[in-house]
């Protein structure tokens, strides 16, 4: 079958990304024809690095979402069409249009609370993949829409090892985020490790990992109360840490994963609206805190500190790992989701103005599609680490 994604950037650095490299993955593993539509401008050089970092991919077709507007470069037809970022559902009009015999079905991963209160696009869709069963019900109510079904993103790339595991106890804890204070919150992190600062509980080390616009805010709070001595920020990250999460909402919670099975523990924030603590409730490796009572949460981390993961404890979270992402036959659950769908017919045919119109929606939230000459030279200059150094220290 051919099998078209349409997302936002692939080659940066986050869940989505994630998310979308390993369904490819699978589905070029399945001998699946796969074609790829980037919304973010991206260079030749970019897919060859790309490549060179996942060599699956060279079976893939890589495309420019701005095409779809051009018509130029297109697949004949496609099977399905799967879009993964939510502003990008207002496609679906034009997509009918390009592949009318394309099943068109859309992924959820930004956090409900986070969506607007109107999804354009979403009846145009065949049906939507939500992570969780308690995401699907708040979706059906919030969106008056029916066509919803369960199965968290593909794992595939976490890799597990029993051999590997040592029961170490740690004063290190991680952050490895993206610095978005509004869905991240780590300055509620700062504020705990404030908190042992001032019980004289200096002996506890936060290291931070990331990029993001709020990266200023908690370098301000970091030297404003003398705490450059237990937080820092870091590329290379030790050993040994509890990872720690404080995200207010995670639709699936990559970094969770990837931490436990690297046999780290985990303190988490349960979340908002409690997905996160659905998802992961069964993992004898994560400790739960509410932010209701600062105190509470100060003693979990003091305690988690002292916790081992021993290698029953590490068997236990693989058995749940196994049980909720069903990695091995990802595929083949993706396509029996699909087949309860009837496909959305429509007959919609988008004026020269109706498609400008499209255009100037997605782009007022998204951006450019194709960058003016400024931007581009940028863009290329970013990517030399003596440049990039240089744009940082002016951000």
């Amino acid at each position: 079958m051919k099998i078209g994604i349409i997302g936002y950037n692939l080659f940066a650095i986050g869940g989505t990304a994630r998310s979308n490299i390993n369904l490819m993955t699978e589905l070029v593993r399945n001998n699946e024809v796969v074609y790829y539509f980037n919304y973010a401008y991206f260079t030749q050089k970019d897919i060859k690095k790309f490549i060179n970092q996942h060599s699956l991919f060279e079976k893939v077709n890589f495309n420019s979402v701005i095409n779809l507007f051009n018509r130029q470069h297109l697949p004949d037809d496609i099977d399905y069409l799967i879009i993964t970022r939510e502003d990008l559902f207002p496609l679906s009009k034009l997509l009918h249009e390009l592949f009318p015999n394309a099943e068109l079905i859309g992924e959820i991963h930004t956090p409900l609370p986070l969506l607007p209160q109107q999804l354009d696009g979403l009846a145009d869709l065949s049906c939507v993949r939500v992570a969780n069963q308690r995401i699907q019900r708040q979706f059906a109510q919030k969106y008056h829409y029916s066509n919803i079904f369960v199965q968290t993103v593909n794992a595939g790339h976490i890799h597990w090892n029993i051999k590997e595991t040592k029961e170490n106890t740690t004063n290190n804890f991680v952050i490895s985020s993206r610095f978005a204070e509004n869905q991240k919150d780590i300055m509620y992190a700062l504020k705990l490790f404030n908190e042992l600062h001032k019980r004289g509980a200096k002996q506890y080390h936060l290291f931070l990992k990331g990029t993001g616009p709020d990266k200023w805010k908690y370098k301000k709070y970091i030297k404003e109360h003398n705490l450059t001595q237990m937080i820092s920020f870091t590329k290379q990250l030790p050993s040994n840490f509890v990872y720690l999460s404080t995200s207010r909402f995670e639709t699936f919670g990559y970094s969770i994963m990837e931490a436990i099975a690297n046999h780290h523990p985990v303190l988490a924030y349960v979340g908002d609206d409690k997905s996160i603590e659905q998802i992961y409730s069964a993992f004898p490796s994560i400790t739960w805190f509410t932010k209701q009572n600062i105190n509470d949460d100060i003693q979990k981390l003091i305690k988690i500190s002292k916790f081992k993961i021993t290698k029953e404890i590490y068997q236990e979270d693989l058995a749940e790992f196994n049980k909720l992402t069903c990695n091995k036959n990802y595929v083949q659950a993706l396509f029996r989701h699909f087949s309860q769908f009837n496909k959305v017919q429509s007959t919609v045919c988008l004026s020269s103005e109706g498609l400008d119109n499209l255009k100037s929606q997605i782009e007022q939230k998204l951006g450019k599609m194709n960058p003016n000459i400024f931007k581009k030279i940028y863009y290329c200059l970013r990517k030399i680490p003596i440049f990039d150094q240089i744009f940082k220290l002016i951000h």
